[in-house]
């Protein structure tokens, strides 16, 4: 057994040698720091883990120089052996931070680690960079979170201001590389540390309701925002959504008045809440709201169309009921037909306007096509069919 751990603590002595030997042999020191890794009498030392960390510290370190000497570097292997190097070091301090049979704790290796740290950390953005410009994000994901990983694992003391901004980057190219889960995990921990954290909580709103289709935690998230950024309108607008999404417009339209109590000269605020109350029936509030739209925008043109589309539908109920008159009340059936006529006239203004602003539009079109009909005006009615023929 003793010749056996000698020949294993010679392989690793031999490895450190060949990898800090010039010319360095790279591929003997990692076949023989292999070997003592996997020996029952050396795989589990400090030393051991911090030699196989150091092997692939210096393949790391050759290319790295090469990049900065502008000669021709591999970097692929420049990423592997920096992500090798951090995990064989994660485990020497692992190791060295398990007391002895005293009791005590003594790493041998925790200063040379942390400073090699530093230069592995300057790999590995630059890597993250290149991949990134590669397009590479699940490359750059795994970069990233190694970057941030290490500051535990190796127990790095020092403060790093760039650590949030790689986390932020990390969560990014999760993203993009639909690595959703990890994305959360990095932005749930985000969301509290300082960094860009309006953004954070929209993107956590976003994954969990667009791609986990999960609303217990995107309305979550809506409500956290609404409490810590009650200023910004984006989670307001959101919750309103989900309570239009899920029929509870009254709701909706509570969560719109906060955001109007703050935003008064907003004219599509007012457009959308007209709508919503339109929705629930109540004539009354929608006009008075689209009125608002157009003092603030004279050039609204939906909420024009919105005014013409309310009368519109109420000349549309009174014709409706005029239909379930009995035929022996012809005066009552002919005073209600009079009167939705009136009320039909009274919306062709408000959908000519909507026109002349937005000439191509064809539901405004389609909507005079309508008035023009029931109020036969024969001239206009063949004009605008051509219009809407051409125009489809």
């Amino acid at each position: 057994m003793a010749s056996a751990m000698f020949a294993q603590k010679a392989n690793v002595s031999k490895a450190k040698n060949r990898a800090l030997a010039e010319p360095p042999d790279f591929e003997g020191a990692v076949t023989a720091i292999n070997a003592a890794l996997e020996d029952e009498t050396t795989k589990n030392l400090e030393d051991t883990w911090f030699v196989a960390g150091l092997v692939q510290y210096q393949i790391q370190d050759a290319e790295r120089i090469n990049k900065m000497l502008q000669q021709p570097y591999d970097l692929d292997k420049s990423n592997e052996s920096s992500l090798k190097a951090i995990d064989y070091f994660a485990k020497a301090i692992e190791l060295g931070n398990i007391p002895d049979e005293k009791g005590k704790i003594k790493p041998k290796r925790a200063k040379e680690i942390r400073e090699k740290a530093k230069i592995l950390k300057n790999t590995l953005l630059n890597n993250g960079s290149e991949y990134w410009e590669k397009n590479d994000f699940k490359t750059v994901e795994t970069i990233y979170g190694k970057y941030v990983e290490m500051h535990k694992s190796l127990d790095l003391k020092e403060t790093d201001t760039l650590l949030i901004k790689v986390k932020y980057n990390a969560a990014r190219a999760a993203i993009i590389s639909e690595q959703h889960d990890k994305a959360i995990v990095y932005l749930e921990e985000m969301k509290n540390e300082g960094y860009e954290e309006l953004g954070v909580l929209q993107l956590l709103f976003d994954i969990y309701k667009n791609t986990q289709k999960d609303t217990v935690n995107y309305v979550r998230i809506l409500n956290e925002g609404i409490s810590r950024f009650p200023e910004d309108a984006y989670f307001t607008l959101q919750m309103t959504q989900h309570y239009i999404d899920t029929g509870e417009k009254k709701k909706a339209i509570e969560f719109l008045d906060k955001i109007i109590e703050n935003d008064k000269d907003n004219a599509e605020l007012y457009e959308f809440r007209a709508r919503l109350n339109e929705n629930i029936e109540d004539v009354e509030a929608a006009k008075v709201d689209y009125e608002k739209a157009i003092a603030i925008k004279p050039d609204y043109a939906e909420a024009y169309a919105g005014i013409g589309r309310l009368l519109f539908n109420q000349a549309y109920t009174i014709d409706r009921f005029a239909d379930d008159i009995p035929m022996s009340e012809t005066k009552r059936y002919q005073d209600e037909v009079r009167r939705a006529n009136e009320i039909f006239r009274q919306a062709l203004p408000y959908f000519d306007k909507a026109r002349e602003l937005e000439p191509n539009n064809l539901e405004y079109l389609r909507n005079l096509r309508a008035l023009y009909n029931r109020l036969k005006m024969i001239k206009q009615l063949e004009e605008i069919e051509e219009l809407i023929e051409s125009l489809r």
